[in-house]
């Protein structure tokens, strides 16, 4: 074999060497079910949530991204999945705890406000709904993270600083359950 056509083949597969490396290092420690990540879902914010297991059981992932919604406003991670589970996506529940907390109201009652479409589902017209907050309402939002994904980095970092899995580090600005203001 002449030496001109031995290096690509080498570059090649110290380029796959590289690749295989560098996704094991990202991976994390344990094994990776590629399926799982590949039918991950993102609801707009740029945070991928994992798709459950199989039988409608809870991935990782859900479960991270409701622990940090839950800590953030106050209420339980298992409202935030129920939530989840009826359609709502992380994206939007985050918008809607954060517009509730704002008026001092539930999501529930929130929800009950929002109009919505010819198939029943809610029509989430939150740029609408930010408007029409008033100048308090508006400082709410400001002092806590400005979208899910702020929220979710900021909550695996005070996780990661602590060294505890599911520590309770983000400060509820709820009150009240995270249900608005008492």
């Amino acid at each position: 074999m002449p030496k001109v056509g031995l290096l690509p083949l080498l570059l090649a597969v110290g380029a796959i060497v590289v690749a295989v490396g560098s996704y094991t290092a990202l991976a994390g420690p344990g094994p990776v079910d590629v399926a799982t990540s590949v039918a991950g879902t993102d609801d707009g914010d740029g945070v991928q949530a994992l798709d459950g297991e199989e039988n409608g059981a809870t991935g990782n992932g859900e479960e991270k991204i409701a622990t940090a919604i839950a800590d953030e406003f106050g209420v339980e991670m298992e409202e935030v999945l129920a939530q989840h589970d009826e359609g709502i996506g992380f994206g939007a529940l985050f918008k809607l705890y954060q517009l509730a907390l704002a008026q001092g109201m539930t999501v529930e009652e929130l929800l009950a406000t929002i109009p919505t479409g010819e198939d029943g589902e809610p029509e989430f017209g939150f740029g609408q709904l930010r408007k029409a907050l008033t100048d308090e309402e508006q400082a709410v939002l400001e002092d806590g993270p400005k979208n899910l994904g702020e929220l979710v980095s900021g909550a695996s970092k005070d996780q990661s600083e602590d060294g505890e899995e599911g520590a309770e580090t983000t400060q509820s600005r709820g009150g009240g359950r995270g249900h608005g203001k008492k």
